[in-house]
């Protein structure tokens, strides 16, 4: 289940916008990489630890939750976890969730995160369809 959530996630996160009106275009496979990175960029930010730290993305996997996505090797040994965009917002996190195998990590702010919007026609992933992951 967890890597199910994490896929669709990171689908998600490749066809977010920029906070603006939003967009009626389907998130397409055929899109340029630097276009997707310039449209996710709002929602991409830093993971800090009192040991390190990472990247990590934010997602909404409803709409009252907000999660902030990252490697596992980024949270091991930290204690105290913040997250940091470049626009200066800074949020405190505590983990909810580890996937060591994967090396995927959930983590859920502990206050409200700025809104990165999706597609209205964003989907869940086909099987076999290919992924960007950005970071």
């Amino acid at each position: 289940m967890f890597r199910i959530i994490i896929t669709t996630a990171l689908f998600m996160s490749a066809c977010a916008t920029v906070p603006a009106p939003m967009s009626e275009e389907r998130c397409d496979a055929a899109i340029h990489p630097v276009a997707l990175q310039q449209q996710v960029r709002p929602g991409v930010g830093r993971v800090v630890t009192n040991s390190g730290s990472g990247t990590g993305f934010i997602v909404r996997p409803t709409t009252t939750e907000t999660l902030i996505v990252t490697n596992h090797h980024v949270v091991v040994g930290g204690q105290q976890f913040r997250f940091e965009l470049d626009s200066g917002f800074t949020a405190d996190l505590e983990v909810v969730q580890v996937d060591t195998e994967a090396d995927l990590a959930l983590l859920k702010p502990k206050s409200r995160i700025p809104d990165v919007y999706l597609s209205k026609s964003a989907v869940a992933p086909a099987p076999g369809q290919q992924l960007m992951v950005l970071g």
